[in-house]
């Protein structure tokens, strides 16, 4: 096959990787509520992104580097809501 629809499929399925958690972030957002979101596992799921990412860099691959990038994103904001709406639930 041609090598440009090797990038087109992964470019689709890094979309769809990140878009398909896209819900549970607006949902997060909207209710203000982190009730049963465990930090350790965002945790771990960041370390091994970061990971993947370094690697990811290492062997020039620019798809999967930018999905990478996008889930270090997407972890990072997760953690910083839970964090946030654990300690807004404190307050009440």
């Amino acid at each position: 096959m041609n090598e440009n629809i090797y990038l087109i499929i992964g470019t689709t399925g890094s979309i769809i990787s990140v878009a398909g958690n896209l819900p549970m972030l607006f949902h997060l957002i909207r209710t203000k509520d982190s009730t049963g979101q465990s930090l350790l596992a965002w945790y771990v799921w960041e370390i091994a992104n970061i990971l993947l990412l370094i690697y990811a860099i290492h062997i020039n691959d620019a798809v999967f580097s930018v999905l990478q990038i996008a889930w270090v994103i997407f972890c990072a904001t997760i953690i910083s809501l839970v964090i946030k709406y654990k300690k807004s639930e404190a307050k009440q």
